[in-house]
């Protein structure tokens, strides 16, 4: 317990501050809006727990808006017991500190498994609980935390059942909550299942088999309810973010983001894990485990095309959070073999090459960086690109010279990871907790639509989350994260933007046409869609100036 402590302050901190910070009283009391796609979730959980289904709103077409379905079901049975409210979203916060803790006790176990120094395992629960990424995705709403602690798990259990010990069923059952929570996460299971039983004795790989079997079969299930229930074997939310946009366009900018992730925030941890990955003693294979599935993560957001909110944050998206533990507990490891003096100094050149090479891609994009989103950040990239330059021609020399020894690399890459999460900090703070100003804004709009609007009112939304939580309207998604006609539409904005490309307002405003219109993607002109500009309990929404006949 002694190990976890530290950690769990360090990560109790960014939770404390995000809460305060989305504390917003309102005439209908405190309340505590989660990142707004957390939002879109726990609308989906209220339905369903309220007895309509697990749809967007009562009586909506059924169609999967979301993606993390254990995490929804949880968020519903939440609501179920609570009802709505401040205390509901705070439990959901808690979860995910509760799933942080949890993880970091797996963490520890895998470090002893993987036969690691006291001081580097320390050193590696130290870069978690500081990792503000991993912290704040988990306190606003999201299911990264739950998901970290299982693939934290995943690889534990995989690694004890590879030397005799470990629990089939238990790996077994991980597998399924992962990919409960996000069906793209059956590729992180691959890497588990193959290691173990690559690495098992042959009379317990019958076993493993047969756990596999019976994990394949339980995830059988779930794809074929998703597909009695919804229509589809995969979430609408698939569709809407890998399809209709050219692939070249979409690697190459997941490609880019993910070289930026690299260029601020993991280039020093990189440079030694990649240097010392070549030397790491049995059991190797362990160490070769982390190193997969921190490569099947990266090669997943390179592929998606990146999240969202790549081009503000400045630091790991949802993705690369969820292994961000494991690409911790390799760097640290590292730090075991470059104590020992075995770290060549070749092996130091070729990773400063290839970590290099990812830097000089996010500072020079290629041709590609006018598919990306916002301006490029030449400043900040120029001082990142000088201050690693110095870093690396710091480490060059002590290689160099061969005065590993004399230093301590576990309170260095400590270090290291504290000043890699100031700048990811201090956007927070400058931001105001990055959209969470927004999402006070659109709980206290909600509420004010609730109280002012007729309940069986509709409204077209771009911000699908708090807004639609709080004014239980029946909304109508703009960008397609419930609507199946936009999701399968081939992109339409020239930006590519995951998620935020792809709308019909003729279809929308037209067709569907909703009665109330809050936020139009871009530059679109209302009134052509014969809507009118109004105030509702203070806020600008657009109203619908003539009947039209609608198709639900």
């Amino acid at each position: 317990m002694k190990r976890l402590a530290l950690p769990l302050v360090l990560t109790a901190l960014p939770f404390a501050y995000l809460l305060a910070l989305s504390w917003t009283p309102t005439d209908a009391g405190v309340q505590l809006p989660l990142f707004d796609d957390a939002m879109i979730s726990m609308t989906y959980a209220r339905t369903l727990a309220e007895g309509h289904g697990l749809v967007w709103y009562p009586g909506a077409e059924p169609v999967e808006g979301f993606t993390n379905l254990l995490w929804t079901l949880w968020m519903a049975g939440l609501h179920f017991a609570l009802g709505d409210g401040a205390i509901t979203s705070a439990l959901v916060t808690l979860t995910g500190f509760a799933a942080l803790a949890y993880n970091l006790r797996e963490q520890a176990a895998l470090g002893d498994q993987l036969g690691m120094s006291e001081s580097a395992i320390r050193a590696s629960l130290l870069m978690t609980g500081a990792s503000f990424p991993l912290a704040f995705w988990t306190a606003r709403g999201m299911e990264v935390g739950i998901a970290a602690a299982l693939v934290t798990a995943a690889c534990v259990e995989s690694i004890r059942y590879s030397r005799g010990g470990g629990n089939v069923l238990t790996l077994a059952l991980i597998t399924v909550a992962l990919f409960a929570l996000r069906p793209e996460m059956i590729a992180l299971t691959a890497p588990v299942w193959l290691f173990a039983l690559a690495s098992a004795q042959p009379r317990r790989r019958v076993l493993l088999v047969a756990g596999g079997a019976l994990a394949a079969a339980l995830m059988a299930g779930i794809t074929l309810w998703r597909y009695t229930y919804y229509g589809d074997v995969v979430p609408n939310t698939f569709y809407l973010k890998a399809t209709g946009v050219d692939l070249g366009v979409r690697a190459m900018t997941g490609l880019y983001w993910f070289c930026d992730t690299v260029a601020f925030y993991l280039a020093p941890f990189l440079v030694i894990t990649l240097a010392a990955l070549p030397t790491l003693p049995p059991p190797s294979r362990g160490h070769a485990l982390l190193f997969a599935m921190t490569a099947v993560t990266s090669l997943y957001s390179i592929w998606i095309g990146g999240d969202a909110w790549e081009w503000s944050t400045k630091f790991p998206n949802r993705y690369l959070s969820c292994v961000l533990p494991l690409f911790f507990v390799l760097a640290a490891a590292a730090t075991d073999q470059v104590t020992a003096r075995s770290v060549r100094r070749v092996d130091v050149a070729v990773a400063l090459a290839i970590v290099l090479g990812l830097v000089a891609y996010a500072v020079f994009p290629s041709e590609y960086r006018l598919a990306l989103p916002g301006r490029f950040p030449t400043r900040q990239a120029a001082a990142g690109g000088v201050a690693f330059l110095l870093a690396a021609g710091l480490i060059v020399t002590l290689s160099w010279r061969a005065h590993w020894r004399s230093l301590d690399w576990p309170v260095l890459i400590v270090a290291a990871c504290l000043a890699v999460n100031v700048p990811a900090i201090g956007f927070a703070v400058k931001s105001d907790g990055f959209d969470v100003a927004i999402d006070r804004h659109l709980t206290r709009e909600g509420l004010a639509l609730r109280r002012m609007l007729p309940a069986d009112s509709s409204l077209g939304v771009t911000y699908a989350g708090s807004i639609c939580y709080y004014s239980r309207l029946r909304c109508v998604d703009l960008y397609g994260k419930s609507d199946r006609h936009i999701a399968r539409m081939p992109a339409v904005d020239p930006v590519f933007y995951p998620g935020h490309n792809k709308f019909d307002l003729h279809y929308s405003l037209a067709i569907v046409a909703p009665d109330y219109v809050d936020g139009l993607p871009r530059d679109a002109d209302p009134a052509s869609y014969g809507y009118n500009r109004v105030e509702v309990g203070g806020f600008p929404l657009y109203r619908r100036a003539t009947p039209l006949e609608r198709a639900r």
